[in-house]
């Protein structure tokens, strides 16, 4: 496909171009987003956002023949990636005291395995330094 005579003639508002464009590459940019973000409707919503951005983009961007679905993955996981850290910065803080009490949901193996390593740590340090306190006790006894 000759990407940049026909991304010329979409942002010239040529509707058959456009609709050109999205037909062959919205399969495979579907599933390069979904992969990423496994839910249906972000899926799309990020893929009908990477077109819109494709037009905004068009008149500053250089692109090749064959280049155009390489530059249209590339805006999809920018914007991917900027809603998953718009959802990182609304997560709240939890103090570690007050994440031991929460329950845990399937999904949060990976943090209660850190908070198990954070608390193993603690008990070794622990043991570490009333260890040295003990006479002849050696202080390699417990390593972290």
């Amino acid at each position: 496909m000759a990407d940049r005579p026909l991304l010329e003639r979409a942002l010239s508002g040529d509707r058959d171009a456009l609709e050109g464009i999205c037909q062959a590459t919205w399969r495979n940019l579907y599933s390069f987003v979904y992969w990423r973000v496994q839910n249906r409707e972000e899926a799309e919503d990020i893929t009908q956002e990477t077109y819109a951005r494709l037009l905004r983009a068009a008149p500053v961007v250089e692109t090749r023949d064959g280049a155009l679905l390489g530059l249209l993955r590339t805006i999809a996981l920018n914007l991917a990636r900027d809603g998953w850290r718009r959802r990182e910065a609304r997560r709240p803080a939890v103090p570690l005291e007050q994440a031991k009490h929460l329950p845990h949901s399937p999904g949060d193996e990976e943090a209660a395995r850190s908070a198990q390593r954070l608390t193993v740590r603690a008990a070794l340090t622990a043991c570490r330094t009333s260890s040295g306190r003990r006479r002849g006790a050696p202080s390699s006894a417990v390593a972290p």
